[in-house]
């Protein structure tokens, strides 16, 4: 059974809608930032994002401690490219579910 190309991109932006609400929720993370003196073999830094934390506390103007989507796109923090993908996939099998079952329970309950 195929997906319509209107509810793939529906899957598309709601699991990306729900990957970037996720930014909320506060992590830790262990980051290795190569060329530190401070963290060049790992150091727990402050993240965002939930199930898996993909925004993570920058260096320098960013404020110590905290890592958010608004740090992000002003430069502040920085994107964990696999992270952020990975953490997107995983809301798009949520979302992917979810569709599948309500679309099972309507068939069941019209016939």
């Amino acid at each position: 059974m195929w997906l319509s190309l209107k509810r793939a991109a529906a899957l598309l932006s709601i699991s990306l809608f729900l990957s970037l609400l996720s930014s909320w929720v506060p992590a830790r993370v262990i980051d290795v930032v190569p060329g530190s003196e401070d963290c060049h073999a790992g150091c727990l830094a402050a993240a965002a994002g939930w199930p898996l934390p993909y925004i993570v506390d920058g260096l320098g103007l960013s404020p110590g401690g905290s890592a958010d989507l608004i740090g992000m796109l002003l430069g502040l923090d920085r994107l964990d490219g696999p992270r952020a993908l990975g953490n997107w996939l995983l809301w798009l099998f949520v979302a992917g579910t979810v569709s599948a079952g309500v679309a099972r329970w309507r068939r069941r309950a019209s016939s």
